[in-house]
């Protein structure tokens, strides 16, 4: 029976300092950001560890950040933890979703760089394009919220979807500014309780990043890939995926399609799933996945103090 899953986080996870005392502890984190530098040709361990925060929010530069933080704090537990150990079960956040794909064995880790760097820069190339932005919504419902966007979109001709389907409770939506202020007129009427804008000016996963998808598909044509080892939850479909061309298909679709989290951790946890194992900066999917199976497990590592107890919980299965 599977009993623990490794959860790799996505955009927004990223702060100045992230992978900083892993580098500075473990050979094996150092490679890694070295390997990246090399890769990109820029000093990506500097903006990291140093800043400006500016620069490091900046879509092509964070999304490559944290895949590198993240695959960096996986090597780590590989090699530090007394045990051999092979990851049952995968899924990554949006972003997160290459990192799962590279410790799956599917995506080679100079790829996922390379893919994410330009997955980054056309991102934010579409949403120049359309005036979009990204909206969390607190207390009502995914159904709700699904039939209030569809509704607005009919009635304006207006781009406004869910873009995150995260927990019980917490659904993002994603589109056009103004499609956006005419949901946050009057979403106490479907059971919201709260609304937060996020700082971002892209509609991510929406129909608004067709010109990126169209673009990355060139991208992605040039690059190997592989049947995964591990089984990876697509964010689309919230299913595990191996072959090489269920996992393109997914990368493809991903940018346009929405985020399944919540269902993708109900699925694991079906099929016996009850401790989710973060990697990689912040504590964020650890934390859903205890709000969506109630009396399930969390913990996350992305800091050398946090490396004993996930050893406790990998070795001890």
């Amino acid at each position: 029976m599977i009993e623990f899953a490794l959860l790799f986080p996505g955009q927004g996870s990223q702060y100045v300092g992230m992978g900083l005392n892993l580098f500075e502890s473990y050979p094996v984190a150092r490679e890694v950001f070295n390997e990246v530098n090399d890769i990109m040709g820029i000093d990506l361990k500097k903006k990291c560890f140093k800043g400006p925060r500016e620069v490091l929010n900046e879509t092509h530069n964070a999304q490559p950040a944290i895949l590198t933080a993240s695959y960096a704090a996986y090597q780590v537990i590989k090699e530090n933890c007394d045990c051999t150990f092979q990851p049952q079960v995968l899924a990554g956040h949006s972003l997160g979703e290459y990192t799962a794909l590279v410790v799956s064995g599917a995506l080679k880790f100079q790829d996922a760089i390379k893919l994410v760097r330009e997955r980054g820069r056309l991102m934010k190339e579409a949403g120049e394009q359309a005036q979009g932005g990204m909206l969390a919504v607190i207390g009502a419902t995914s159904e709700r919220v699904d039939k209030r966007c569809q509704e607005i979109a009919k009635s304006s001709g207006l781009v406004l979807s869910i873009a995150n389907d995260n927990c019980p409770g917490q659904v993002v939506i994603s589109g056009h500014i103004k499609a956006l202020e005419e949901f946050e007129n009057n979403y106490k009427e479907i059971g919201g309780k709260m609304i937060k804008r996020l700082a971002i000016s892209v509609a991510c996963h929406t129909t608004l990043m067709g010109p990126a998808q169209e673009e990355f598909d060139i991208f992605l044509e040039e690059v190997s890939l592989e049947r995964a080892e591990v089984p990876v939850y697509a964010n689309t479909t919230a299913k595990p995926i191996t072959s090489p061309e269920d996992i393109k298909s997914e990368l493809r679709q991903q940018l346009c399609g929405p985020i399944k989290w919540r269902q993708s951790i109900q699925n694991m946890h079906n099929e016996g799933v009850d401790y989710y194992i973060e990697v990689g900066p912040g504590k964020v999917l650890s934390g859903l996945g205890r709000r969506i199976i109630p009396g399930s497990n969390g913990i996350n590592f992305g800091k050398c103090e946090e490396l004993e107890k996930v050893c406790e919980i990998i070795c001890g299965q």
